[in-house]
């Protein structure tokens, strides 16, 4: 898993990180060399896909805003070389369309990875882009919701053989909040804003510490790469091992917990068992049995259902 995102360093040194200061940077009239390139675009997507998939402690949404930064500023130049070359004065415009189809781009980007198209409308709007008119506005949003539903459709469409299925949550405390607890929403905000600052102050000098030390040179960014790969490793297989282990029963696994949990969840979890669609689990007996297993993770399923995971 780490042969491709090292590769991807020493090759492009552009392609690490998320790619959202550097896309932000060019949509404000930075000139950033190979950064919505093929080679860039090809080895960002590799590199996430391994990344996510060794199972390190980051996720896909700052590549994926990247990747969608870059598929819009090559499609650009795919229709100006191909479509618009004949076109007199089409040059004069290329620069313009490009930082537009790249912030569309980047908001589909967004939309995909966290199924929201408002929100990758407003990142655009935001972050993004440095003048924003009606057209523009709609542009992206039309963008963003394509995107989403392309994600959906591909998702759950496919494999629920074209119905969407929507969870609903049962139980006694699923219902609405007492006064007393918005006390405390409002609490919990205050907290958070405040480990938000700090979050954000330390990430500071954290970036300055490896722009100082660490990324002198191509060699000490693939160590670092190598050493924090290996330490999560290490954390994630070691650190189960200093605790006992227990039996994950039903009970246990709820403890601590409300009692809000969707049909399918209760389902699953709580009997143990998967059913056909459309089947009542209380008359129904189930296809495949399945135990639960304790993990480092949360709650892991045994290869006896080859559907828990779903």
């Amino acid at each position: 898993y780490l042969v491709i995102p090292c590769a991807a360093t020493l090759w492009r040194p552009v392609v690490g990180g998320s790619g959202i200061p550097g896309i932000l940077a060019f949509l404000n009239g930075v000139s950033i060399p190979t950064l919505l390139s093929w080679p860039v675009l090809l080895l960002k997507f590799l590199g996430s896909v391994f990344a996510v998939g060794s199972g390190l402690a980051l996720g896909p949404e700052g590549p994926a805003i990247h990747i969608g930064a870059a598929f819009g500023s090559l499609f650009c130049q795919f229709w100006y070389s191909v479509v618009q070359k004949r076109s007199p004065g089409a040059e004069h415009d290329f620069e313009a369309k490009r930082q537009h189809f790249t912030a569309l781009g980047a908001g589909a980007g967004v939309a995909s990875v966290f199924r929201a198209p408002l929100a990758g409308t407003l990142f655009v709007i935001e972050e993004a882009a440095s003048q924003v008119n009606i057209r523009d506005i709609w542009a992206t949003l039309v963008a963003s919701v394509t995107a989403f539903a392309t994600v959906h459709a591909i998702e759950y469409g496919i494999d629920n053989h074209g119905t969407f299925l929507f969870s609903i949550a049962l139980g006694d405390a699923c219902g609405t909040f007492l006064p007393i607890e918005y006390a405390f929403f409002a609490l919990l905000g205050v907290v958070c804003g405040v480990a938000g600052a700090l979050f954000n102050y330390l990430q500071r000098r954290l970036n300055t510490f490896r722009a100082k030390y660490m990324n002198r040179n191509r060699c000490s960014r693939v160590a670092e790469l190598v050493a924090i790969s290996l330490l999560t490793s290490a954390v994630a297989v070691f650190f189960p091992l200093a605790f006992p282990c227990e039996d994950a029963t039903a009970q246990a696994l709820l403890k601590d917990t409300n009692g809000c949990m969707t049909a399918s969840i209760q389902a699953h979890t709580v009997q143990g068992a998967f059913f056909r669609p459309g089947s009542n689990p209380q008359h129904s007996r189930p296809d495949v049995s399945f135990t639960l297993q304790p993990g480092f993770f949360g709650v892991q399923y045994s290869e006896e259902c080859v559907y828990a995971i779903e």
